[in-house]
C-alpha cells in the first residue's frame, strides 16, 4: 500500500511538472513533455487500479477466514455446550462419567482454535485434602510432549500457580526465556517457550487449571486469552454440576481466602 501510494504521488507530481514544461517549450521538446505527462497519468491510474484489486482480494480473503473461523468455533463449541446439557440432566455415576468426558473435548477445542498446529492444551486437576494442595497434570491434546510438572503448595512455582486459582486470574507469558513467570525453575526441562494459563473456577469453586503452550514465542498472543477463558468457563460449568465443597475463601479444605 505504501509503495503504491508513493508511486502514485510521484507519478502525479511528474505529470504536473511535465504539463507545465509542455506549456513553456516548443517543437520536439514540447511533444516529449506531453508524452511524459500522458504516461505519468496512465501509470498513476494503473497503479491505483492494481491497488484497488489487491484490496478487494484481501477483503474477500478476510471474509473467507471469518466464515471459516465461525464454522470452526461452532464445530468446536457446540459439542461442549450439548455435553453440559447432558450433564445437567444426568445423575449419579452417569453424570460423573459425562463430566470427565468433557475435559478432552475442551482440550481438543483449545488445541484446534488457539494458536498454530504445534500448540498443546493441558489439564491440571486441583487435589486437596491431606497434605499440601497440588495441581497434577492429567490430560493433554495437541503437541505430543509429555506432561511432567506438578505444582505443589509450599514451593515457589506451586504457590505462584495456585495463586491464579485463589484470585481467579490468568497468566500469559510471551517468552519464558525473556521474561520468566514467578517461581520459574530454569533447570527443570520444558518443551515450550510461551504459555497461557487460565483457572477453571465456577463461582467460588476451583477445579483445576487449563493451559495452552507452544515451543515458539509469538505463537500465542493476548488475543488468545478470551477464547481460553471461555473454554475454561465451559469446563467449570460442566465440572460444577453435582459437586460440592472445595470453595475458595472457605476453610473447610484449607483453601486460601481471596
Amino acid at each position: 500500500m505504501y509503495v503504491a501510494t508513493s508511486f502514485t504521488v510521484g507519478a502525479v507530481a511528474l505529470a504536473a511538472l511535465s504539463g507545465i514544461l509542455a506549456g513553456t517549450t516548443q517543437g520536439d521538446a514540447r511533444i516529449a513533455w506531453i508524452a511524459v505527462n500522458l504516461l505519468s497519468v496512465a501509470a498513476a491510474a494503473a497503479v491505483q487500479s492494481i491497488e484497488q484489486r489487491r484490496r478487494e482480494r484481501e477483503r474477500q480473503a478476510a471474509e473467507i477466514v471469518a466464515v471459516d473461523m465461525r464454522v470452526a468455533m461452532n464445530d468446536a463449541l457446540d459439542p461442549i455446550v450439548r455435553q453440559i446439557g447432558r450433564i445437567a440432566l444426568a445423575s449419579g455415576r452417569k453424570r460423573d462419567e459425562l463430566r470427565e468426558q468433557t475435559i478432552p473435548m475442551v482440550l481438543y477445542s483449545a488445541s484446534l482454535l488457539i494458536g498454530p498446529d504445534r500448540v498443546r492444551a493441558c489439564w491440571f486437576r486441583l487435589h486437596e485434602g491431606r497434605g499440601p494442595r497440588r495441581l497434577r497434570p492429567e490430560l493433554s491434546e495437541g503437541r505430543a510432549d509429555a506432561l511432567r510438572t506438578e505444582f505443589v503448595q509450599g514451593t515457589p512455582s506451586g504457590d505462584s500457580v495456585l495463586e491464579l486459582l485463589s484470585r481467579n486470574i490468568h497468566r500469559f507469558c510471551p517468552d519464558v526465556m525473556a521474561s520468566p513467570p514467578p517461581g520459574w525453575d530454569p533447570s527443570h526441562p520444558h518443551e515450550y517457550r510461551t504459555f497461557i494459563s487460565v483457572p477453571v473456577v465456577a463461582g467460588d469453586t476451583a477445579f483445576g487449571l487449563l493451559t495452552v503452550d507452544s515451543a515458539l514465542p509469538g505463537d500465542l498472543t493476548d488475543g488468545d486469552i478470551p477464547l481460553l477463558r471461555l473454554l475454561a468457563g465451559l469446563l467449570a460449568d460442566a465440572m460444577a454440576y453435582g459437586t460440592g465443597g472445595g470453595i475458595l475463601g472457605m476453610t473447610s479444605k484449607g483453601v486460601a481466602h481471596e
